[in-house]
């Protein structure tokens, strides 16, 4: 992307519709691999307002110097993602390493905006094992290529038994929750190239009972959000929603923590002020509706994210200092202030 744009005043000569062509090109030659992200939510393209921005790939100077500058704006974040395929869409998944913008709030926005093309980010506490991914694209390559209808169809077999694997061990809940989310976007595509006159494969109508079953899941769901008392499978989907999100931001808090790509205490930090957000808004819920399928585990993620914040208030001051020494390629005092870390853990 840096032929396109070799910094952020680039970015003005472009509509947001013409930029995202541009990432779907990128990102249909670079599936499959490890590269450097940056995401500025309030970019200023030709449009008035202000919109979502993800440069992916080599960062020339000219972006490293951007880094720098917006590393305390809570509009930014940058690090390190990798593009994984969808149907005919994509999804980055985006290790934060800098930068107070990884935010579940942040998602939303970008999603809302990269989604008419059939592109989504999430934020993620590690990214694929390449040896593994390597494996995996090796045996896909001995395959015939997929026309993009039977891309969609797999992708929705994959994720629906993905589903259904975990669906009695309450500890995969994050594994339920990412591949619902997946099949959202899978039943979406599937609905839109039909309505764009896409011919009827063989599985067509077993692909069909699938898509309406999770159609119905979703339309549930929604209901229940909305306050629909009525609907008391979707009331178990959406509790069960909130608790794949606490879930995930309680994991990736102690993740950031152990992981050796982080630079900058906002990346953790956020992992918190999100898991507080889940929380109010989980027990808001069940507030609402006076009952609960997971309320001792909702006792255990309210003691979890106490224990969590006290930790954290105890080392906030050494990791800062650990990171600006690290920044300055201070190794020695780096060193001795992760020993530091490591007695207060």
């Amino acid at each position: 992307m840096k032929k396109k744009f070799k910094d952020v005043n680039s970015i003005k000569g472009f509509k947001h519709p013409q930029y995202r062509k541009l990432l779907r090109e990128f990102l249909g030659k670079n599936t499959g691999g490890i590269c450097e992200f940056i995401l500025k939510l309030d970019a200023e393209f030709k449009e008035t307002d202000p919109m979502p921005f993800v440069y992916l790939g080599e960062t020339p100077q000219s972006w490293k110097n951007f880094k720098k500058e917006q590393k305390a704006e809570k509009t930014f974040v940058a690090g390190r993602c990798f593009v994984e395929p969808l149907g005919e869409g994509f999804t980055i998944k985006m290790l934060p390493e800098v930068g107070k913008g990884a935010k579940d709030s942040t998602i939303k926005a970008v999603n809302k905006e990269l989604k008419k093309s059939n592109i989504y980010i999430e934020f993620v506490s590690e990214l694929p094992d390449l040896k593994t991914v390597s494996a995996e694209a090796a045996t896909a390559s001995q395959v015939p290529e997929e026309a993009p209808l039977e891309m969609i169809e797999n992708g929705i077999e994959k994720y629906a038994k993905l589903y259904v694997q975990p669906q009695k061990n309450k500890e995969k809940v994050e594994e339920k929750d990412q591949a619902l989310k997946r099949l959202k976007r899978l039943c979406r595509q599937w609905r839109a190239a039909h309505a764009n006159g896409a011919a009827q494969s063989e599985k067509h109508a077993k692909i069909e009972k699938t898509v309406q079953q999770f159609e119905a899941f979703f339309e549930k769901r929604k209901k229940a959000k909305e306050g629909d008392e009525s609907e008391v499978d979707g009331l178990k989907a959406r509790e069960e929603k909130l608790y794949a999100r606490t879930l995930k931001h309680r994991n990736g808090f102690y993740q950031s923590l152990s992981s050796g790509d982080i630079r900058d205490v906002s990346i953790i930090e956020n992992h918190l002020e999100d898991m507080k957000e889940r929380i109010s808004e989980w027990t808001k819920f069940v507030k609402e509706h006076n009952k609960s399928e997971f309320g001792e585990i909702l006792k255990q993620m309210v003691a979890d994210y106490k224990e969590a914040s006290k930790t954290f208030n105890q080392i906030k001051g050494v990791l800062e200092q650990f990171f600006n020494q690290v920044e300055g390629s201070n190794l020695e005092n780096a060193t001795q202030l992760a020993a530091q870390i490591e007695e207060k853990l």
